[in-house]
């Protein structure tokens, strides 16, 4: 055990066990909202006939981060948001609007 610990202090590294993790979680509602969004973004490719992929390289995202993103999985940040309603062709407004 005291190896383990000084290599970690020696590595810099911050361990959180799985079990706290549960903690960390989003309250429901904002659970709902993330995944309001998300389906928002992924109708809203599909009406564009985009793949993913494509669309993830017109936001400049990776497809995989796209993806959690529409399964309401990211906390997306203003900076993303914005890069979405470019390519999506939408203000950051409508893509935001009446999400609750």
């Amino acid at each position: 055990m005291a190896i383990a610990t000084m290599l970690l202090i020696v590595c810099g590294r911050i361990v959180i066990p799985r079990s706290s993790m549960s903690s960390m979680a989003y309250a429901k509602p904002d659970r709902l909202f993330l995944r309001e969004f998300g389906l928002r973004v992924r109708k809203l490719r599909e009406v564009a006939g985009w793949s993913q992929e494509n669309f993830a390289e017109h936001c400049k995202l990776h497809r995989t981060y796209v993806g959690s993103v529409e399964r309401g999985e990211r906390n997306v940040a203003l900076l993303n948001i914005r890069k979405i309603a470019i390519a999506l062709g939408v203000s950051m407004s409508k893509l935001l609007q009446d999400l609750s």
